[in-house]
């Protein structure tokens, strides 16, 4: 699995070759408009990668999270509500 650089670094790579072909072509409009998109993709895919990091268990080889909240492995309706509240006060408005 992509770890969050590796897919966040793939987006901005994307995005500054776009934003270069844009301004080579003196396309302000483009420019303007690919840099809001490129906001917007970031916001999506680090709320995406926020829910993955909360559904997905995590494995003893795996680094820390950025957090360094320790997460227990294994199933269970305990582990399923607490991966829920989990979500829920990530989408909670702060």
């Amino acid at each position: 699995m992509r770890t969050r650089s590796q897919i966040l670094d793939s987006l901005e790579t994307s995005y500054r070759h776009a934003l270069e072909g844009a301004r080579e072509r003196d396309d302000a409009a483009e420019a303007a408009r690919l840099e809001l998109d490129f906001v917007r993709d970031q916001l999506q895919l680090e709320v995406l990668l926020d829910l993955r990091a909360l559904l997905l268990p995590e494995r003893a080889d795996a680094p820390t999270q950025s957090d360094d909240t320790p997460r227990e492995s294994g199933g269970g309706v305990k582990d399923i509500l607490d991966t829920a509240a989990r979500i829920r006060n990530l989408t909670r408005l702060r």
